[in-house]
């Protein structure tokens, strides 16, 4: 399996002729894109939340695991992908 760019998710396979072939296209990628936006919205808000605590310059790096994707360098899941 491959990685498509502009996909959320492993985006093609390789057959046995050597080919890719896309198996995330239609429907399934529309509603990916809905919840990836409903998903960014609701980690900004918190983002927004999170800036105005405290300790934020000392504890920032444990609250920002749910902020969007590299908000701080790092993601929560990238061990995962990579």
């Amino acid at each position: 399996m491959g990685v498509q760019e502009g996909k959320h998710v492993c985006g093609s396979k390789t057959t046995a002729s050597g080919t890719e072939e896309d198996i995330t296209g239609g429907s399934l990628q529309k509603v990916l894109r809905t919840y990836d936006r409903q998903s960014d919205k609701l980690k900004e808000v918190y983002e927004r939340k999170i800036q105005d605590h405290p300790n934020f310059n000392d504890v920032g790096f444990i609250l920002t695991d749910y902020c969007t994707d590299f908000y701080d360098g790092k993601q929560l899941t990238i061990a995962t992908y990579i």
